[in-house]
């Protein structure tokens, strides 16, 4: 077999059994492949955008751009990205895998420099430690109150 030929193979190999790594790591940590299906859920938005505020990779990537899922549940904030950016550690990478209990979330606020409705939410992880990250979102004023709703 021609050398450019077994490189190709080895690339192919080394790209699929990543994408085999970061897809035994979501399911071993409870975290979706594909978009789940909730129930009792308050608010739900599709193909938005959104990046952490702290970390130094999410600042240069400047987030997902309309790729992430965002669903406020009966006692919950819940952020993940659409298929096929669950894959090859993106939102480990990124920041933008959040499961955030309302009774954790301590703020929230509309970016006032955005274009369109970026709301940056503020939570406390289970350490206590503080933390936010920004969405794009289209309906913030029901965002808002779907979040008031659970954090009360």
């Amino acid at each position: 077999m021609p050398k450019v030929y077994t490189i190709l193979l080895a690339a192919i190999v080394a790209v699929a059994s990543l994408v085999l790594l970061s897809v035994a790591y979501r399911l071993s940590r409870g975290k979706p492949i594909l978009t789940p299906e909730f129930r009792n859920v308050h608010f739900l938005e599709s193909w938005r955008s959104g990046r952490a505020s702290h970390t130094y990779f999410s600042v240069i990537a400047a987030g997902l751009r309309n790729c992430l899922w965002i669903a406020v549940t009966q006692d919950e904030l819940i952020v993940g990205p659409h298929f096929p950016f669950s894959l090859l550690f993106i939102p480990e990478i990124l920041h933008l895998d959040y499961r955030v209990p309302g009774k954790r979330i301590t703020a929230t606020e509309e970016v006032p420099a955005s274009a369109g409705g970026v709301v940056r939410v503020h939570f406390l992880h289970a350490t206590g430690q503080p933390d936010s990250f920004e969405i794009d979102i289209g309906n913030v004023e029901d965002f808002k109150r779907a979040l008031a709703a659970i954090r009360d």
